[in-house]
């Protein structure tokens, strides 16, 4: 099992793509999922951010009503699906929201959170429509607890998903994630380099970017990320 990449819910989709860009991210546009479209900033070890915020405003105000509400916490004693974790992340400010593992099999990440009494979500199929026409399949199931990691398996082949080539270079040096502080301990690990910091900083997540140039900070407004630095 890999980590596959890192969620990051943004209010609005152009202005992230321009802010990362700025930071000297090469930015690739994803696509159209349902009411969301997203962009993502890949890295030759095949890891990668994912920008993703709802196509309208109106969508996202209703989000935020419903968890003001209290709607979205009753819907969380009713069902127990996958949908509870998505409409976390569109109801909550913007920033880090989630971690996925990517498997060959979700039936095997079911056998193994079983061992470990990980109760996960029913497995579903997803489609993302690229700007391109290309149709992008995969198959999703998460912790119930969404402190934990949501998982994927790859329907269509994984450079459909994850752009290669030229999209992996970017002119700040990242080749890769190598760390993630999570808001709580994580219950499993990735076999890749990714090395797992557990750490409530803020309730928020942050990254760490693997480059050969010098450590330094990234000047990413505070909305976005609670720590996000490249290092050697």
């Amino acid at each position: 099992m890999l980590l596959d990449h890192i969620v990051l819910f943004v209010d609005d989709l152009e202005d992230a793509v321009n802010v990362f860009s700025s930071c000297g991210f090469t930015v690739t546009p994803g696509g159209i999922n349902g009411p969301t479209h997203n962009a993502l900033i890949a890295f030759e070890n095949e890891t990668y951010i994912e920008l993703i915020a709802l196509r309208k405003g109106t969508t996202r105000q209703l989000f935020k009503l419903m968890r003001h509400s209290g709607f979205l916490r009753l819907r969380r004693f009713m069902k127990t699906d996958l949908n509870n974790r998505l409409f976390g992340w569109f109801s909550q400010p913007q920033g880090f929201r989630d971690i996925c593992f990517r498997a060959s099999s979700l039936d095997d990440i079911v056998h193994e959170c079983q061992t470990k009494n990980i109760a996960l979500t029913p497995i579903i199929p997803f489609n993302r429509y690229r700007p391109d026409g290309v149709t992008v399949a995969w198959y999703l199931t998460g912790a119930i607890n969404d402190t934990q990691p949501f998982f994927i398996e790859d329907k269509t082949p994984l450079n459909f998903r994850i752009p290669d080539g030229a999209a992996r270079l970017h002119d700040n040096g990242a080749v890769g994630i190598t760390e993630v502080e999570t808001k709580a301990p994580l219950n499993i690990s990735a076999d890749n380099a990714a090395i797992f910091v557990n750490s409530r900083v803020r309730g928020k997540f942050g990254i760490s970017i693997k480059t050969g140039s010098s450590a330094r900070e990234l000047d990413i407004p505070s909305s976005y990320a609670a720590s996000l630095r490249l290092i050697n």
